[in-house]
């Protein structure tokens, strides 16, 4: 039986198996400690989604300022 590569077995010590907290470090790069802290509110209080009012009203000119520049393009 092989380990999965999303497993707990590196913070027993095993270099070469990527932990999940690892992954998403690696996706989200240098603002992860802000959005970890975010998720961790959220599982907290028991809340799978957020909102944001900014996002909400400003859509486009929000996408931009998120750097997501091809989706403000199509709309």
């Amino acid at each position: 039986m092989t380990a999965s590569p999303f497993s707990h077995a590196h913070e027993a010590g095993d270099p070469n198996v990527l932990t999940e907290r690892r992954a998403l470090e690696i996706f989200v790069g240098k603002k992860f400690p802000f959005y970890n802290e975010k998720w961790e509110t959220m599982r907290r209080n028991s809340k799978i989604t957020s909102w944001s009012w900014l996002a909400f009203l400003f859509g486009v000119i929000w996408m931009g300022y998120r750097k997501m520049y091809l989706y403000s393009a199509i709309f």
